[in-house]
């Protein structure tokens, strides 16, 4: 599932893949170190395309804008982050969570 913080801003149906575009639209995001909420944005994106399940035959690609965030915490060590993609991908994947991506657990 896309985290709702996505907006979708481009959709392109090619011969033999979807490219869909989305857009972060978060005001807060919360550190996969510290765990501590932030809501400093960094004023800087990332862009990170995600593989994910086929639809009517095709391949998928997700080309996210996410947000970087700048921490509260000092001691913390991830100085800025990227907002996480709860329930859609790891930090850093290729592949969202249904195209069998391990996960953060794992």
């Amino acid at each position: 599932m896309i985290p709702s913080d996505l907006g979708l801003t481009e959709v392109e149906r090619g011969e033999k893949c979807w490219h869909f575009q989305w857009r972060s639209r978060s005001d807060q995001a919360t550190c996969p170190v510290c765990h501590t909420v932030s809501r400093h944005s960094a004023k800087r994106y990332t862009d990170h395309t995600v593989q994910d399940f086929p639809l009517d035959g095709k391949t998928v690609y997700h080309r996210m804008t996410n947000t970087r965030y700048i921490g509260d915490q000092p001691d913390c060590p991830v100085y800025p982050f990227v907002e996480p993609m709860d329930g859609f991908a790891v930090s850093g994947a290729r592949l969202s969570n249904l195209l069998g991506a391990p996960s953060i657990d794992a």
